[in-house]
């Protein structure tokens, strides 16, 4: 029982972080930035805690 339960968990899990990495790039794209551009600030992120604070500071912008 308990295993169908984690895999239902960890399934939303993905689904709500799809969702928000698209939010994130929709915004980015409204926010004036080209396909290249936001393909760089994309590996920055996986490759780096600088790149990954620039994305959520620009987040954090777009919140207010």
């Amino acid at each position: 029982m308990k295993r169908w339960w984690r895999r239902k968990l960890f399934k939303r899990r993905v689904r709500q972080a799809i969702r928000l990495l698209a939010r994130i790039d929709a915004s980015m794209t409204a926010a004036g930035f080209s396909r290249p551009e936001r393909k760089q600030v994309w590996r920055d992120f996986i490759k780096s805690k600088a790149g990954r604070s620039r994305v959520i500071d620009f987040m954090a912008e777009g919140a207010r």
